[in-house]
């Protein structure tokens, strides 16, 4: 019983973490950078899967994962999301 309130306890924490990042990641201004965080990290794609499916080379999906990690860091400041430690 008690793996079972663990399992749930864990699913509904990485549910809800998820959804969070869905949210803060929807709020980078730049599409293509969005759309790379989106592959990336929620649909769990590969950088040459990302390149493939915008018709990029793999060294541009890097810069615009640089770029994008710029944006993503610059909101979780302006959220105050930056002080919170996720665990």
């Amino acid at each position: 019983m008690w793996k079972m309130c663990q399992l749930i306890l864990t699913k509904s924490t990485y549910v809800d973490f998820k959804a969070r990042a869905t949210e803060l990641i929807r709020m980078v201004p730049d599409f293509s950078q969005r759309e790379i965080l989106e592959f990336r990290y929620l649909a769990r794609h590969t950088w040459d899967d990302i390149a493939a499916e915008r018709c990029y080379t793999t060294r541009w999906v890097y810069e615009l994962h640089g770029r994008a990690l710029q944006a993503f860091d610059r909101i979780l400041e302006e959220t105050g999301e930056k002080e919170k430690e996720f665990s």
